[in-house]
């Protein structure tokens, strides 16, 4: 290793470091000196499976007579554990044929397929097979909760497992560098140089899987069946092709450069002049759905009002089918944002 020691100040700081040091400070000391390479690689997994994780470093430094070098590189990262990955916390329901919503919720804290007839109170009876051919999302009779009844009873496909795509364990993948250098002048004094990198690609779910709401949650006549409903879905892993499309993504990068000069004042004294910089950028993406893109996909263009509702022809096939993954990708979006920080000194 390049640290020949850590020292921690527990006690706030701020007359030596600077006014951000009032909790504490930490210093890293890094070996000056060192002659030599290390290499050192790890590699690990969980004893259930799934978060393998790798380390892979090379350490090094070289010195002469009055210069000294340390350099090193890290490879480091490890997989994401789902829920969904671990038995004993896939499931939300208890029992696991009948799911108890909050009396007077429409939309219980599951998820699925849903759709709910306004006027007869009651959610529409998904076609036969339909639950089915959307793996992983069973047929669920609402039943109330502590003997009340539901507001709107009935079935719906609905997810056992809303909770199999949170991250247990967030996956990430990290690259990192610094070399520093320093030179001994026959006056004393000591000119030195250092520069760091590091780089960063995280991912994590802290959320159930991504839900939409047809006419944004807003009831609706509909003109093939003369009724007038409430529509929720989801979508589902097997349509999007894999868990990556529901992943929160985060992009972190930062690095310094900072270069100087040491030396006394007589017998007592130390000086120290630093020029530096430090910069740091975070990009982070995230998943979203497309409501003008579904509503088209599903409803159609708006037919006209009914006692003041819109008109719309559900498709009803579309609504009780899985989709492709390229439909998915038409109907969904990665909304961004990113910030950044440095200083100078």
């Amino acid at each position: 290793s390049a640290v020949e020691r850590i020292e921690v100040l527990a006690s706030g700081g701020s007359a030596i470091y600077g006014s951000d040091a009032m909790a504490g400070v930490i210093n890293i000391i890094m070996k000056k000196n060192f002659n030599g390479d290390e290499v050192r690689i790890k590699g690990g997994t969980t004893t259930r499976g799934g978060g393998d994780s790798y380390d892979l470093s090379w350490t090094g430094g070289r010195t002469g007579e009055k210069w000294s070098a340390t350099y090193g590189v890290q490879f480091s990262g490890r997989e994401t554990i789902f829920a969904g990955q671990r038995g004993f916390l896939a499931s939300d329901l208890e029992p696991a044929a009948t799911v108890k919503p909050l009396v007077n919720d429409p939309w219980p804290w599951v998820w699925g397929v849903e759709l709910i007839d306004t006027g007869a109170r009651r959610r529409v009876t998904p076609p036969a097979g339909a639950c089915d051919r959307f793996q992983d999302l069973p047929l669920h009779n609402f039943l109330g909760n502590d003997g009340n009844a539901p507001e709107f009873p009935g079935y719906s496909c609905s997810q056992s497992r809303g909770n199999a795509l949170w991250s247990l364990r967030n996956g990430s993948d990290n690259r990192s560098g610094f070399g520093n250098f320093s030179y001994d002048f026959d006056n004393g004094m000591q000119a030195w140089v250092s520069a760091s990198l590091w780089d960063s690609d995280g991912e994590s779910r802290q959320d159930e899987a991504l839900r939409f709401e047809l006419n944004r949650g807003g009831a609706f006549y509909d003109q093939n069946t003369g009724r007038t409903y409430q529509a929720r879905r989801a979508f589902t892993v097997p349509e999007a092709g894999s868990r990556d499309p529901f992943l929160f993504n985060t992009s972190e990068r930062s690095w310094d450069l900072a270069a100087g000069l040491r030396g006394r004042f007589g017998e007592r004294f130390n000086w120290d002049a630093t020029v530096g910089r430090t910069e740091y950028k975070v990009d982070f993406s995230f998943p979203g759905m497309l409501q003008g893109a579904v509503d088209r996909y599903f409803l159609g263009p708006q037919l006209g009002t009914n006692n003041g509702l819109p008109v719309y022809a559900l498709d009803q096939n579309r609504f009780w089918n899985p989709m492709s993954p390229e439909t998915f990708r038409q109907l969904t979006t990665r909304g961004k944002s990113s910030a950044e920080s440095w200083m100078n000194q």
